[in-house]
């Protein structure tokens, strides 16, 4: 049974998780900082497969700088419509919310819908749930019945979709495929905690309210 481990970090508090057998691990997330997640695989002598992206906001990818180490032999995968946050702070909002002029230079690869990550020891499942960004992703893992949900779904919430490259007219469609999980995944979010995903949809009002339409 895999084990998940969440790291917070200020200013926007947003989660970087990760995931270990005990031997490999996977990363979700960069985060405003990423060295507390790094530092924890080298205590416990982990080795990083690779790192997930949600999307390509400041809060969730400033760690790249962190997480991009010289000579590192692991992929870097975002949604294809995100790419463009590494490279334009207009996108991944870094300098209109962190007032910083910042892009990174991190060779990532790009996912679309559906695209299946078959890794040594994990199997990752990309679902693409476009609003709070063009190239938001949620990431399943079907063997660990977990969901990484980025800012596309909190709990008891949902991501903002006023922000520049956002798609607000894709909300429900995205939501509509999280609906169609299975209530037995335990979601865990980019900010705030997580829960079981059959008691989001009987309590989170943006999904209640898609079940009677």
């Amino acid at each position: 049974m895999a084990r998940i481990t969440a790291f917070c970090s200020s200013p926007a508090y947003c989660n970087t998780y990760v995931v270990d057998d005990g031997e490999q691990a996977l990363l979700f997330d960069a985060g405003s900082d990423a060295k507390a997640a790094l530092s924890f695989l080298t205590r416990h002598n982990l080795r990083l497969e690779a790192a997930f992206l949600t999307h390509g906001h400041y809060d969730h990818i400033a760690g790249l700088a962190d997480v991009d180490i010289k000579g590192r032999s692991f992929p870097i995968f975002i949604g294809a419509d995100d790419e463009r946050c590494l490279y334009d702070d207009k996108y991944s909002l870094a300098y209109s919310m962190f007032n910083e002029h910042k892009r990174f230079d991190v060779a990532c690869l790009s996912l679309d819908d559906e695209d299946e990550i078959k890794l040594p020891h994990f199997f990752v499942k990309a679902l693409a749930t476009p609003y709070h960004t063009l190239g938001s992703m949620c990431f399943l893992l079907p063997t660990e019945r977990m969901l990484f949900t980025g800012d596309s779904l909190f709990h008891l919430g949902i991501g903002r979709s006023d922000l520049p490259g956002a798609a607000g007219s894709l909300a429900d469609s995205s939501l509509r495929k999280i609906l169609a999980l299975d209530d037995d995944l335990r979601f865990y979010p980019g900010h705030g905690s997580g829960a079981k995903l059959g008691e989001e949809k009987r309590l989170n009002p943006y999904l209640t309210a898609l079940k009677v339409i």
